[in-house]
């Protein structure tokens, strides 16, 4: 049998407007990621959203999620670190989940810049090597593989 392993993105920037079956509430996202886990799923990629389903990158959003999450399945929880500024990106790795996003660049994405700068990039992956989370290494183009290599060696 051919090994794999199964990651459940479970809302991203997604909208109800593009499917109502997405869940938008700490406990919705936690129950989605349950799920995934029963099924098959051996990782949960979260993106957090608050009670009114407004994209969060609050720690104790992330937190909320996670604990309801961790109450009932040993699923791997991966967050991301897609905030606005260098401080929500972050933010989100205080929780310690077991995987984190690490975004090696810029990017346009939809209608806003990812902005990751060099030091920024250099900050983040520290705290996360510091807090003992695993990187996803997220390259959206060829200028991206470089700055992992570079930040791997």
């Amino acid at each position: 049998m051919r090994k794999v392993i199964l990651t459940a993105a479970i809302c991203g920037e997604t909208t109800k407007e593009d499917s109502p079956h997405v869940p938008y509430t700490p406990r919705e996202i936690a129950e989605s990621a349950i799920e995934a886990g029963r099924v098959g799923a051996s990782i949960a990629h979260l993106h957090a959203r608050d009670e009114k389903g407004r994209t969060s990158f609050a720690a104790s959003v992330y937190s909320d999620i996670v604990e309801r999450i961790r109450s009932e399945s040993d699923i791997v929880i991966n967050c991301t670190t897609g905030g606005n500024t260098f401080e929500e990106k972050i933010d989100v790795l205080k929780i310690s989940p077991e995987i984190a996003t690490l975004n090696c660049g810029s990017a346009n994405l939809r209608k806003k810049v990812m902005l990751n700068t060099p030091e920024e990039l250099d900050r983040t992956a520290r705290e996360m090597r510091d807090r003992g989370i695993k990187p996803e290494l997220m390259i959206h183009s060829q200028g991206f593989v470089k700055n992992a290599v570079d930040l791997i060696s």
